[in-house]
């Protein structure tokens, strides 16, 4: 009776991973260090108590798994919105029109996995542009770079 307890609180696991693969394709949460500590932590605990209710070494490997698809999701796009999340990361304060575009351009190379977004002019001092508009996954998802004086002063990227 205790295993089986046990393999159900071990059983969270696989949930979790799940959240993890969608969390990362729609927000790019991989590349958060806090959502990666976040759910080392909730793993950790879950691995705890399975192994304080089976008494069982191999609960203390149930982190393993998850930390490796963080790895592994850390350094692969699955979805055109990490591109975008680092191109937003990478720009910088008084960053030029010009600067901040060829940032989004080396994130979405010409023939690269993912279609490049078309951006169009400046608009109130702000360029804004949709990820994937023929992709209904993504057709929602936008960047938003605010400037001052044809100077940066914000950039968000808006999950779909």
């Amino acid at each position: 009776m205790r295993q089986a307890i046990a393999l159900g609180i071990a059983a969270l696991i696989l949930p979790i991973g799940f959240l993890i693969v969608v969390a990362d394709q729609w927000t790019g949460a991989s590349l958060d260090v806090a959502f990666n500590v976040i759910v080392f932590v909730v793993v950790s605990a879950i691995s705890v108590a399975a192994y304080l209710v089976g008494r069982k070494r191999i609960y203390g490997f149930l982190p393993l798994p998850i930390v490796l698809l963080l790895v592994f999701l850390r350094l692969i796009d699955l979805s055109p919105v990490k591109p975008a999340v680092r191109g937003v990361a990478m720009i910088r304060p008084c960053m030029t029109e010009s600067e901040v575009r060829g940032v989004f351009e080396r994130q979405f190379p010409e023939n690269g996995r993912f279609r490049r977004p078309t951006m169009g002019p400046i608009r109130d001092d702000v360029l804004s542009f949709i990820l994937d508009r023929d992709d209904g996954r993504y057709n929602a998802a936008i960047v938003e770079v605010r400037f001052h004086r044809g100077f940066n002063t914000s950039a968000r990227f808006l999950a779909d």
